[in-house]
């Protein structure tokens, strides 16, 4: 159970708000979690109620609040969770589940942070602590010993969101705070801290002359409230700035404050980075890229740090499964580490293998590799994203985001700073990613026939032929490399080759115990991952004549409406199981068109068209289309016949031929 004093008084259970009655036993609950786990007597209680002026009857109400309170927490509770204790009271809780507990934690956090020189955690840990905040400590309810207590917790929250702002001077974090310093000072015009940091925020924002207003502003109103003038401080703020002190942008801070424990926190602003300089989780290339040249030149531009821009580059390196995103990502990375001078981030996302990572696997290990430890780590996703978002905002970081399946899986993973930039490899095109973050993707697509030779010579020992190895892997990179490296020299070439022509030429492509360098492998991860009615199509494709199609043919050959064909040619080609030619026609390569007919036999019967489309034709909307039999391929299955060309100007006779 949760509870919340920070506002008003409430308790939560498992989210679900719990009634605790009025303002009466309201402000007994309040006493109660000012000393969480320790007994509280009766006369502070009735204290905390009712002030210096109880009634006669006040024990026994105070036992009578106590009464109902405890059945409104068991209720919700396998234990007791309100306890006789001795001649008082005590509430059995874990102080992190008091939000003024964890605010207080919070904040002394922060403090050490600060004095470790760490201001850009120091920042998000007081945003965290101030955000536990929804109005006055206990609401404005209570009496007698409660008010003190809440004098000196709201006193806290304004402290500790000074020090959050002077954490975010340290950080850099000047522009943002102008416009919110403008609102605090109108709202406490007397905390002169508020007013030096608005000094600081304006004049490096090159705008000295309004930092000096703003003092004569802070002059006045203090004198004329007061009767005094400014302080130390801000006076020493003024001097630095009409002398242009270099404190004023430099590593030393001259909006010292004084911590509790009397030392003086100048944060540096220069960000703080692990010990071992430059970041590198890049893992070892693959050699010598082939074919790849002016691709990996359009990614190194792209992802370049932006001099002037306000949003981080993003690039996506998308293809079919084996085409070598992940060869070229690393590639371009490794091009790109001296531009990015705090280093580089990777992260496997394994979106198309078994342990696909989520942004709640991924972040941990991105924010220890930038310095924080493993006890800092908040545990919800989106505080994780935040602060990675905080620690990167005074970085260059490069960040590839390798294997990923969706838009999703990574938005939590992407910087805010213009100075970083992301590096995704996918099947998928992540055009989500596009339309949300302006990713500019890039298709990779199977190796020229030259460029495929090339990088078969560089692993057959029998350059001869090399030609015709490149054209049986379909010129795919990952079938290339799994077929030099198992073709056997000598004589045994020949008969491997002889293999790679046959009916078994995908087998032929795959390295025993070795599953990750299989072609079939590689396709097989993309189709089981399709919704039901993509996997339905695709395992109909082999009915046409080959692997160029349109798609009335395949609704055709489908027995789908005309829409629901294009959506779902669009999704096999947003996964690059197939490719879109400029005449609106479909091209698949000849590899996944192998692997499509080892799955056509298992082609699924039924299939559910959603509602505003036609199942089959002749059955009704939204019901499911009646169980087909396929038939086979007519170059595979002779004794039967199939459609030729899906531009047949007689659709039904060539359904009829196909059986």
């Amino acid at each position: 159970m949760d509870f919340k004093v920070l506002g008003p008084v409430r308790a939560y259970a498992d989210g679900e708000l719990v009634s605790v009655g009025g303002a009466k036993p309201r402000a007994l609950l309040a006493a109660l979690l000012t000393q969480p786990g320790k007994a509280v007597p009766p006369d502070r209680l009735s204290d905390a109620i009712w002030g210096t002026d109880p009634p006669a009857t006040a024990r026994g109400l105070v036992h009578t609040y106590v009464s109902g309170l405890r059945r409104s927490l068991a209720a919700t509770e396998h234990h007791q969770l309100l306890i006789r204790d001795g001649t008082g009271y005590r509430i059995e809780v874990d102080g992190d589940r008091v939000d003024a507990v964890l605010f207080e934690r919070l904040v002394e956090r922060a403090r050490g942070q600060v004095l470790e020189g760490r201001p850009d955690l120091a920042r998000h840990s007081y945003a965290r602590a101030l955000a536990l905040w929804d109005g006055p400590a206990f609401g404005g309810l209570g009496n007698g010993c409660l008010q003190p207590e809440a004098q000196r917790l709201d006193e806290l929250r304004l402290t500790a969101l000074e020090e959050r702002i002077s954490a975010d001077l340290a950080s850099g974090n000047d522009a943002a705070l102008v416009a919110e310093l403008r609102s605090l000072v109108h709202e406490y015009p007397l905390r002169e801290q508020l007013w030096g940091s608005l000094m600081v925020a304006l004049c490096r924002q090159g705008r000295r002359g309004e930092a000096l207003n703003t003092f004569q502003h802070a002059d006045r109103l203090l004198r004329s409230e007061l009767g005094i003038e400014p302080g130390d401080q801000l006076r020493e703020l003024q001097q630095a700035m009409l002398t242009d002190d270099p404190r004023l942008f430099g590593t030393e801070s001259v909006l010292a404050r004084s911590m509790p424990d009397g030392s003086t926190a100048a944060p540096s602003t220069t960000p703080w980075t692990t010990p071992e300089g430059p970041i590198n989780q890049l893992p070892a290339g693959c050699g010598t890229l082939f074919g790849r040249a002016e691709l990996a030149e359009d990614a190194v531009r792209l992802l370049r740090p932006a001099e002037h821009g306000s949003t981080p580059a993003i690039a996506v390196l998308s293809g079919a499964p084996g085409v070598g995103k992940t060869v070229l990502g690393i590639h371009v990375a490794q091009r790109l580490k001296q531009a990015f001078p705090d280093g580089v981030l990777y992260a496997d996302l394994r979106g198309y293998r078994p342990g696909r990572r989520s942004a709640v696997d991924v972040l941990p290990r991105f924010l220890r590799a930038l310095g924080v430890d493993s006890d800092d780590l908040p545990s919800d996703v989106d505080e994780l994203s935040a602060l990675f978002r905080t620690l990167a905002e005074s970085r260059r970081l490069l960040i590839v985001l390798d294997d990923v399946c969706s838009a999703d899986q990574v938005r939590a993973l992407l910087p805010g700073n213009p100075g970083c930039s992301v590096l995704v490899t996918s099947r998928n095109a992540l055009a989500g990613l596009a339309a949300s973050h302006g990713a500019h993707r890039l298709r990779l697509d199977v190796l020229s026939p030259e460029a495929a030779r090339e990088l078969v010579e560089r692993g057959l020992d029998d350059p001869g032929h090399a030609a015709e190895v490149a054209r049986l892997c379909g010129y795919l990179p990952l079938a290339i490399r799994t077929a030099t490296a198992r073709v056997p020299s000598g004589a045994g070439l020949a008969e491997y080759l002889t293999r790679l022509a046959g009916p078994q030429r995908l087998a032929a492509l795959e390295i025993a115990g070795d599953e990750p360098t299989g072609v079939r492998p590689s396709i097989e991860r993309s189709y089981q991952l399709l919704e039901p009615a993509a996997r339905y199509v695709f395992q109909s494709l082999p009915l046409l004549e080959g692997p160029d199609f349109d798609s009335t043919s395949v609704a055709a050959i489908t027995d789908l409406p005309d829409e629901e064909s294009r959506r779902l040619l669009d999704v096999l080609t947003q996964e690059h199981l197939i490719r879109r030619r400029a005449d609106g026609r479909y091209t698949m390569d000849e590899l996944i068109w192998l692997y499509a007919e080892t799955v056509a036999p298992n082609i699924e019967p039924v299939i559910t068209v959603p509602a505003q489309g036609r199942t089959r034709r002749g059955a009704a909307v939204g019901q499911p289309a009646h169980p087909r039999t396929r038939p086979p391929r007519s170059s595979r299955y002779p004794q039967h016949n199939i459609i030729a060309n899906a531009r047949s100007p007689d659709l039904k006779s060539c359904r009829r031929a196909a059986g």
